[in-house]
């Protein structure tokens, strides 16, 4: 399910389900991810009970629209987002590290009333449901969240405070750090605050995909590295390519 499409194979022109009219309902379309060829259709058109989005059934096995939640920006208040109050939110909460298995959904996205991008995944969500010029608040979803729409901007380095959709690479015990790679390419350095922040990554983390890191990066040398400070800072995608 995403809450835009591509109307050419090509993928160069897309259109917002919001925007279609009941003469797109029996329209193909396609995927927005870019390694997907399934050809999408628009459903809910009118729907009181969900709000238009594009479906499909044959999806590829990686494809991040395969199991994704869709989440429209318009029931969000976002008036007060920025990802430096973002960051600053998450990691001054209490750091929370239960023996059991790490919990893939932390907090809920839901406030009595409103709706507030409170957590990692509730943007990491948001991010992938829109096209990456898309913005948030005035910051652009491709300046928020690095994940494979956006590899062809992030080649070499990344910088500032970024939402990363990155892979486990190794670890280094002696100096608390875990190595991810970003699109198989960028080597991100993690530096853990503590020994306990840094065993519970290492046991949750390990060889596993699609782990999300939300952090303030820095690139010197060889890597773009980061400091973590609070768990909720991670987060994992667990239908795609995670067996947990």
């Amino acid at each position: 399910m995403s809450s835009y499409a591509y109307i050419d194979k090509l993928k160069t022109t897309y259109v917002l389900a919001d925007n279609c009219t009941a003469n797109d309902i029996n329209k193909i379309f396609y995927c927005p991810d870019p390694n997907c060829d399934c050809e999408v259709r628009l459903v809910s058109y009118n729907s009181n009970k969900r709000k238009a989005h594009f479906r499909g059934n044959n999806h590829s096995k990686n494809c991040i629209f395969h199991h994704s939640n869709l989440i429209d920006i318009n029931e969000f208040d976002v008036k007060n987002f920025s990802p430096t109050n973002l960051l600053d939110m998450i990691t001054k909460t209490k750091n929370k590290i239960n023996n059991g298995n790490f919990k893939t959904d932390t907090d809920k996205l839901i406030h009595p009333n409103k709706k507030y991008i409170k957590t990692i995944k509730a943007l990491y969500y948001l991010a992938i449901n829109y096209p990456i010029s898309y913005e948030i608040n005035g910051y652009k979803i491709s300046n928020l969240v690095c994940y494979k729409n956006t590899v062809h901007i992030y080649t070499k380095y990344i910088n500032g405070i970024k939402l990363v959709v990155c892979d486990y690479y190794r670890y280094t015990t002696e100096d608390k750090t875990i190595y991810f790679k970003y699109n198989n390419k960028i080597v991100l350095k993690v530096i853990f605050d503590t020994k306990e922040l840094f065993k519970k990554a290492q046991n949750d983390f390990y060889k596993k995909k699609n782990i999300l890191i939300f952090a303030n990066w820095e690139s010197s040398s060889n890597y773009s590295s980061t400091k973590i400070r609070n768990y909720k800072q991670f987060n994992i995608i667990n239908d795609i390519n995670n067996n947990n």
